[in-house]
Formats: structure tokens, C-alpha cells, sequence
């Protein structure tokens, strides 16, 4: 699978960008609450950070531009930590656009406590020998962005956020 920054981050702009997620569960925490979504949220759920020092914007740019590369990206001694962020990113596209039907965590303090992301929700979802983890963070009240997606190898006897509630999604809109 021949994999295209541009059309990645054309994708995020184009669904994403200035636009707001409105999710409802029966969770009292969580019964309605909104993620807002910017375009310079993508090079961090990339990883593009681990290889560029550029600001968030510069990067974009280049992306836009097709400077950035996944085929000159490949070279850079940082890849193995990014690339399979990059190659699941389409579970970003699923949860929002394709009617994600499964739940989201309320990240608890003790799950919260020792990690330096400090989440306050997380979607993880396993795929095949893997868990894809988008992780929020609360900007205002019942307001979160997008601060972090990482994929992990799945562990059978390890739950992630195994100390945290797991919510229903009832409805997931986009506005």
C-alpha cells in the first residue's frame, strides 16, 4: 500500500479542520461532549515531530506542498517510532466519518498518574496484533482535542485504561 502524506493531510483538512465532533453517551461524565479539530493537531498525530523541529504550521505547509514524503521520511533514523502511527491513521478517518460503533474511554486518575500525556479520553481499538489509541485532552469544560494517536503491540492479559470507564457512543456527529 503506496501511502501519500498529502492526500493524508488533505483528508484531515478537508474533514477535519474547523470542524467539531459532538458525542453523546449515557455516562454522566460523558454524556455530551465535543472534540474540536485543527489541521496543526496532524503533525503530532503523525509523529512528523520526531523527525522535523519545524513548528506545527511549517510542517503543514510542506506537507501541503508534498516537500514532506512518506518515501523521504523512510530514511530518517526516527521512522520505526512513526511509521505505524502513519500507516493506521485511517482509524482517525473511521472514527469520525465511517459511524464508529464502539465506545470511548473516561481516562480515570489512576490510569492518569505516571503518564506524561495526561489524557482524559481515549478510543482504542484493537486491530489484528495491534491497539490504535487516539487520546484527548480537555481544553474546556466538556471541550477536548486531539493531543496524541499511537499504536501499540496488543498484549493479551493487558487491557489499556484498564482502570478507566469505558462509555457506549450514541450518537457522533460532525458539524
Amino acid at each position: 500500500m503506496k501511502i501519500d502524506l498529502n492526500k493524508i493531510y488533505n483528508q484531515y483538512l478537508s474533514n477535519f479542520d474547523g470542524h467539531t465532533a459532538i458525542i453523546t453517551t449515557l455516562f454522566k461524565p460523558l454524556d455530551c461532549f465535543y472534540i474540536k479539530f485543527d489541521i496543526l493537531q496532524l503533525p503530532h498525530l503523525l509523529g512528523l515531530h520526531k523527525i522535523y523541529t519545524y513548528p506545527p504550521k511549517k510542517i503543514c505547509a510542506n506537507l501541503n506542498e508534498s516537500i514532506i514524503t512518506y518515501e523521504k521520511i523512510q530514511h530518517h533514523q526516527n521512522f520505526g517510532q512513526i511509521k505505524d502511527r502513519i500507516q493506521y491513521f485511517y482509524f482517525i478517518l473511521d472514527i469520525f466519518l465511517e459511524g464508529y460503533n464502539d465506545s470511548v474511554i473516561y481516562v480515570s486518575d489512576k490510569d492518569r498518574d505516571g503518564s506524561s500525556m495526561k489524557l482524559d479520553i481515549a478510543f482504542a481499538h484493537p486491530h489484528k496484533n495491534k491497539v490504535l489509541t487516539l487520546g484527548l485532552r480537555e481544553t474546556e469544560h466538556s471541550v477536548y482535542c486531539p493531543v496524541t494517536f499511537y499504536v501499540r503491540k496488543n498484549r493479551p492479559n493487558e487491557r489499556p485504561f484498564s482502570n478507566s470507564k469505558r462509555a457506549k457512543i450514541l450518537t457522533l456527529d460532525m458539524i
